[in-house]
C-alpha cells in the first residue's frame, strides 16, 4: 500500500497524514502505540481531524500493514494535500 500524504523529514523519520474521524483518533492511537517503536501518532489539526503518525522509512510497511487491517473499524482516508507547514510545526515541537 502507497500513501500519497508523506512527508520525509529531511532526516530518518516519515510523517504520513490522515484524516480520521475525531471519534476513532485515540482508537487508531492505540493500535499504533501498541506494535513497539512503529511510530507514534498526534494531531496535527484538531479543527480537520488531521493525524500524523511519525514512523521511520523501515517501518513504514508495517505502519501500512496496520493501517489496512484497521481500515474496517477505523475510517482513516490520506489526507489530499499534506499539511506541509502543520508537519514543520509538530517536527520542531519534538
Amino acid at each position: 500500500m502507497e500513501i500519497s500524504s508523506t512527508y520525509h523529514t529531511g532526516t530518518q523519520s516519515v510523517l504520513i497524514a490522515l484524516e480520521v474521524p475525531r471519534s476513532h483518533v485515540v482508537t487508531l492511537q492505540t493500535y499504533i502505540d501498541s506494535y513497539e517503536g512503529v511510530g507514534v501518532v498526534r494531531t496535527l489539526d484538531q479543527q480537520q481531524s488531521i493525524v500524523g503518525i511519525l514512523t521511520t522509512p523501515d517501518m513504514m510497511p508495517i505502519v501500512f500493514e496496520i493501517l489496512a487491517d484497521v481500515a474496517s473499524t477505523i475510517p482513516w482516508r490520506p489526507v489530499e494535500q499534506f499539511p506541509e507547514e502543520l508537519a514543520k510545526v509538530f517536527l520542531a515541537q519534538l
